[in-house]
């Protein structure tokens, strides 16, 4: 018994041994972890859903997207690439949050040819932006099997990207859309879907319309954040912003200062939407948005409005233009010149949406007037076409200002090359996933100025389309006859 008890004894000094080495190198493992400067990336990797690759979570998770990458020269049609070095510690990136706060943006419109590359330009602005957070286009009338690839597409553009149909599905998507109260019914049915976020967790809801400059991030309020003035800042017993029908909204001009984006917890939406009604009154455009406010009122839910979160008409919101004023100051902002839009080196405290919700038109030093205007678009507002307008892989790219055009003390020439070289990257972007082969990289197409609904091709360009490119389509496209 002795020496069996010698025996056991060996064995147990072995296995003690043995399991302080292996506690040893899984120590120094955590260790060189925590120490290692793409930590915070590396833990966010292992939530990622199936569908995103570990390179592109690096980039997603706020790394510098080269110049490269923004304007998706990076790209290849299995994706787009990780380029470029680190981001400095002054550019902002949106640091992943607790799972029991995660913040989920949403963005709701019709199945229509012209919102698509609204959608498309909201999760590539928002991926050039350094955005980590799931973004869900909530989508109404496409009939069954329609548009089944936008999916696939989208999550090329930006990882956490996502699409659900909701009700109806008859294929009549059109302008009508808003003033039928679209948006509150389409968010109802969607918050009754297993893919809702949870009651305690925050949803952001934006515009298709806007682009992001900036994350939308919420746990910087505090130190960036711009609270209006003469606002009261209200907070829960727990210092959160957000939560208790306490919500988070951007300033502008609808009733009480507030506009989109809106910020709240799904608890806090599910009480709203019920009381979220209204009646068409002919094509007043404001209705739904005068009778959110109204339901949000009514339900005692109360906004801490910020300047920072979205700029817009160029008379309102001074606090966010004074953010692009600032900037301007500096030749990196220039966009114009760079190409390069939103935050980037030298140029990281910008207000977090551009939201594109008028005309806007510039001189460049030549005289020669630029401009943009959603509405024409190819193709167009309020149009039926047969084909996908500007996203069809035989259009041109949008002829790109010089850098006259934007002035030291005006923001005209840089809302204009924002909006320009924000959707000629999404355009690239969106055209290497899609298209098969060769497809039309021109940079040709303009607004004509004063904005009237009419577009041109600059000279030269059917020389500069690819050979066999198809120029009648492109003409008639052009003048929104896609």
């Amino acid at each position: 018994m002795a020496k069996a008890g010698r025996i056991v004894s060996k064995e147990g000094l072995w296995v003690c041994m043995l399991a302080s080495v292996i506690l040893f190198e899984v120590k120094l493992l955590m260790e060189r972890l925590h120490k290692s400067p793409g930590n915070e990336e590396q833990r966010f990797q292992v939530a990622l859903p199936p569908h995103q690759t570990i390179s592109s979570a690096v980039v997603d998770a706020g790394e510098d997207m080269s110049s490269d990458v923004r304007s998706g020269s990076a790209s290849t049609r299995g994706g787009l690439q990780k380029n470029g070095p680190p981001a400095p510690a002054n550019v902002p990136v949106n640091k992943v949050p607790a799972p029991s706060r995660d913040l989920y943006i949403i963005f709701v419109t019709d199945c229509s040819v012209y919102q698509r590359w609204f959608a498309f330009s909201v999760w590539n602005s928002a991926r050039i932006a350094g955005q980590t957070s799931p973004i869900t286009w909530i989508r109404t009338g496409c009939k069954p099997g329609q548009r089944d690839n936008d999916k696939a597409t989208a999550v090329e553009l930006y990882p956490r990207a996502d699409i659900i149909d909701m009700l109806p599905n008859d294929g009549k998507s059109g302008h009508t859309f808003v003033l039928e109260m679209g948006v509150p019914i389409a968010m109802t049915q969607y918050l009754n879907t297993s893919r809702a976020p949870r009651d305690d967790e925050v949803l952001a809801f934006i515009d298709a319309d806007m682009i992001f400059l900036s994350p939308l991030r919420l746990d910087d309020l505090e130190t960036r954040g711009i609270p209006a003035k003469k606002r009261k800042v209200r907070k829960n017993a727990d210092g959160s912003l957000v939560g208790n029908k306490i919500g988070i909204s951007a300033h502008y001009l609808l009733p009480g200062g507030l506009g989109s984006p809106f910020i709240m917890t799904v608890r806090d939406w599910r009480t709203l939407l019920p009381a979220w009604k209204f009646t068409r009154d002919g094509n007043n455009w404001g209705v739904d948005q005068v009778a959110f406010i109204n339901a949000a009122a009514k339900v005692g839910i109360k906004f801490n409005i910020f300047d920072h979160l979205m700029v817009a008409a160029p008379n309102t919101m001074p606090a966010g233009w004074d953010l692009i004023r600032r900037a301007l100051t500096n030749a990196a902002a220039n966009v114009c010149a760079t190409r390069e839009f939103g935050v980037q080196y030298g140029v990281n405290h910008l207000p977090t949406f551009l939201h594109v919700v008028m005309p806007w038109s510039e001189s460049d030093s030549e005289g020669i007037q630029w401009g943009f205007s959603k509405y024409q678009v190819p193709p167009g507002f309020r149009s039926r076409p047969k084909t996908d307008g500007i996203l069809d892989c035989r259009m041109p790219f949008f002829a790109e200002p010089p850098a006259s055009l934007q002035h030291s003390d005006r923001i005209q020439g840089y809302v204009i090359c924002t909006i320009i070289h924000s959707l000629n990257s999404m355009l690239l972007n969106y055209k290497k996933v899609v298209c098969q082969g060769t497809f039309n990289t021109a940079r040709t197409l303009r607004m004509t100025v004063p904005l009237n609904f009419t577009n041109f091709l600059v000279d030269g360009a059917s020389s500069a389309a690819p050979y066999g490119a198809d120029t009648k389509y492109v003409r008639a496209c052009t003048r929104l006859r896609c």
